[in-house]
């Protein structure tokens, strides 16, 4: 009986053992296949002056990128690469769409560098923050020019920014801007616009418990703050 017992988990053990070597390869489909032979490379924040690039695998003998290690989710060469800044047009505006480096000292470009992969964006003038762009970044000061007239969605959300001077041209805050923001203190606008405006209010800067609004006396900025509970 235990030796039936001992031949029993000896096949169990083979049984495992076999399938765990068989999950670590790229399936192949019959012998004609190429069998990829994968180098890992993790990610690389970008800086301003060198592209970063996301974790991705690559096989040198085919010269293919990939999201995982078993070769199945296949991408382009242009997909791994990761820019300081991204933008985007529409309608002949253009967005700022997302920010991925890692400087704690920020200031937001009023145009696209000269250097940017889209030759048809360089120089142009920049007004916007996209949804998101900044969300979760390390962060502590972030300047935005007077270019920019709209901030997206909860933009600056869950940063660690501690002040954010926004340009005299903001009209526009999204909702959720500067919420989840804890060590957040100041947000300066110098907005004068009698068309500004704030989506929800009062969740613009929620859970950002220190944050207090500074501008002009008398703007749309202070009386949109101070109608909703707002410090400034």
């Amino acid at each position: 009986m235990k030796r039936l017992l001992h031949k029993g988990l000896s096949v169990l053990m083979a049984a495992v053992m076999l399938a765990t070597a068989f999950t670590a390869v790229p399936f192949v489909a019959n012998a004609d296949d190429h069998v990829h032979t994968l180098l890992h490379r993790e990610k690389k924040i970008p800086t301003k002056d060198e592209n970063g690039h996301i974790e991705y695998w690559y096989c040198a003998d085919c010269d293919s990128y990939f999201l995982d290690q078993y070769g199945i989710n296949e991408i382009s060469q242009e997909k791994t690469v990761l820019l300081y800044y991204t933008f985007a047009e529409e309608n002949g505006k253009v967005t700022l769409t997302k920010y991925n480096g890692n400087d704690e000292t920020l200031i937001v470009p009023d145009t696209v560098p000269e250097n940017y992969p889209d030759e048809s964006l360089r120089g142009k003038t920049v007004t916007a923050i996209g949804d998101e762009a900044f969300m979760g970044r390390n962060l502590k000061t972030v300047t935005i020019p007077d270019s920019y007239t709209h901030i997206g969605i909860r933009a600056f959300s869950s940063c660690t920014v501690t002040t954010v001077t926004i340009g005299k041209g903001l009209e526009h805050l999204g909702r959720e801007c500067f919420t989840w923001c804890p060590y957040l203190e100041k947000i300066i606008i110098y907005s004068t616009n009698d068309n500004f405006e704030i989506d929800e209010p009062q969740n613009f800067c929620y859970q950002s418990k220190n944050a207090i609004v500074y501008g002009y006396c008398g703007s749309m900025v202070e009386m949109m703050t101070t109608y909703y509970g707002i410090p400034f």
